[in-house]
């Protein structure tokens, strides 16, 4: 059963995100994809975030809502317009709201022990 304050919160993160929302498909390592609401930041190559890198990797940035989300983790995948990425940091986290750091699947991302090649889990 879904408390007042639950539906207090679920109610203000969806508020938090309405304005700039764009649907994608959030999967989780171990579970099937479902259509959410994020807020995504511009696509940034190499270069233009702190660690060096040979490769051409992509990342972003991905505010989702807890009341789509409750609990995010790496290593868990977004696809953003047919494009999959995974999920490499959790940067912030509220009890609304995730903020999740993203990596381009496509170009043979690695992070942790998992390994991902041409958008396949």
């Amino acid at each position: 059963m879904t408390t007042f304050g639950d539906m207090v919160k679920n109610a203000t993160a969806k508020g938090l995100l309405g304005a700039v929302e764009t649907t994608v498909t959030y999967t989780p390592r171990n579970g099937s994809g479902s259509e959410i609401s994020a807020r995504l930041g511009p696509v940034r190559t190499a270069g233009e975030f702190d660690e060096p890198s040979e490769t051409e990797e992509q990342r972003r940035s991905c505010r989702i809502s807890k009341a789509d989300v409750a609990r995010p983790h790496t290593d868990d995948a977004v696809t953003i317009g047919g494009s999959t990425w995974a999920v490499i940091e959790i940067t912030d986290e509220t009890d609304f709201a995730a903020t999740l750091e993203l990596l381009s699947v496509e170009q043979g991302a690695r992070h942790g022990e998992s390994f991902y090649t041409g958008g396949e889990r």
